[in-house]
């Protein structure tokens, strides 16, 4: 398997992410771009798994519409033909699935792949024996070519330490969940670290998992308008990259709650 200079480092940095990440939002906003890289994928989504209700929720959506990927849990994970076969096998591409002759008659293609150039799809899983734990699923466009077994041959080497990395993240949560802090409110811790409101707004939405297409559509600015203010507002808080800036925005999330800041 032949692996380029930029693949190499990125797969590098996968193996470190996930060796040191400190809690699951960290790993899940450091790992994607890295396996994005590594796999040369277009887009990355990752899931969680309800064993009550039986129903996936998104947790993590990387250089993909967040509105959109929500749409997943609303309706189009009870027509998705590809996880069930998939889920079993820990690793695999849309052609272990079914044909793509077929795969391109269904609903699940036509009204929430193919909308966001989710062609071609290359799906990592962790479980714990028969329990499903989390996954990582990759997507390139129509105009690039399909996943071959080199990519695949990358997530099996991952596979483990994917596992394993989320399994550990999990038994060390043992606190209750945070409280989901309220917008106005932790604008308010960011402004006092001397971010602007634009600064603030932004680095935001990018905690709230919103890709940049989107944070320009909410707040009416160009595309590279919004990545001036990301960067400003990285610079500040001393959170180097996107991934990071996120995770710093969550950890400014947890201490006003319990200075008893308004939370919803």
């Amino acid at each position: 398997m032949y692996l380029s200079n930029d693949q190499v480092a990125a797969l590098s940095e996968c193996y470190r992410v996930l060796a040191s990440a400190d809690d699951l939002h960290e790993l899940r906003h450091l790992l994607a771009p890295a396996l994005a890289r590594a796999l040369r994928a277009q887009s990355l989504v990752s899931r969680d798994f309800d064993a009550d209700s039986r129903r996936y929720a998104i947790s993590f959506a990387h250089n993909l519409d967040e509105a959109h990927a929500q749409r997943y849990e609303a309706h189009f994970q009870f027509c998705d033909p590809i996880t069930p076969v998939l889920q079993p096998l820990r690793c695999g591409g849309f052609a272990h699935a079914l044909p793509r002759a077929q795969l391109v008659r269904t609903e699940f293609y036509n009204d929430f792949l193919r909308p966001y150039e989710m062609h071609r799809g290359l799906n990592l899983y962790a479980c714990d024996g028969d329990a499903f734990v989390g996954d990582m699923l990759a997507f390139r466009s129509e105009r690039q070519p399909e996943f071959e077994e080199g990519e695949l041959a990358i997530l099996r080497m991952l596979e483990p330490s994917f596992t394993a990395a989320l399994l550990r993240l999990r038994k060390v949560r043992t606190a209750p969940p945070a409280a989901v802090v309220d917008d106005a409110a932790l604008l308010g811790v960011l402004a006092r670290q001397s971010l602007t409101p634009r600064e603030a707004e932004v680095a935001l939405l990018v905690f709230r998992g919103c890709a940049d297409k989107e944070i320009a559509r909410s707040l009416q600015l160009q595309p590279t308008t919004v990545r001036y203010y990301l960067n400003n507002a990285a610079d500040k808080l001393g959170a180097r990259g996107r991934a990071r800036l996120a995770h710093r925005v969550s950890q400014l999330a947890a201490a006003p709650v319990a200075a008893g800041v308004r939370t919803h």
